[in-house]
């Protein structure tokens, strides 16, 4: 697998040899990490992010399909409540949003954990 920021594409070779690639949905790569099991956690520059509704940080599958999209802290305040990065520590990963809200991420599906309102 190869992880351009520069070029903002992410490339890999599947099981048929297949070469994929992954651009951005809306903005540009901001964050990218691998997790333990290959799959891939991204968050998209959040000014001017828009795609359908979803949040700026979603995880790739190892054919670079997307798994899942990181719900919103606050629904309510969509679209201007997006994300402005994660953080990683061993099993746990976090996401702080633009409006203060700071989540934990089930990264099985992408769903809140646990939140706080951190202002």
């Amino acid at each position: 697998m190869k992880i351009s920021l520069k070029n903002d594409t992410i490339t890999c070779v599947d099981e048929n040899f297949t070469h994929k690639t992954h651009l951005p949905l809306s903005t540009s790569f901001k964050e990218i990490e691998v997790l333990k099991d290959g799959r891939i956690l991204v968050c998209e520059d959040y000014y001017k992010f828009e795609y359908h509704g979803k949040s700026n940080i979603y995880c790739l599958n190892r054919t670079l399909d997307i798994d899942w999209f990181l719900e919103l802290p606050n629904p309510a305040l969509e679209p201007d409540d997006v994300y402005v990065g994660f953080n990683t520590k061993g099993e746990k990963v976090c996401a702080n949003s633009w409006t203060c809200f700071w989540v934990e991420i089930d990264l099985e599906n992408g769903t809140i954990k646990d939140i706080a309102f951190t202002k």
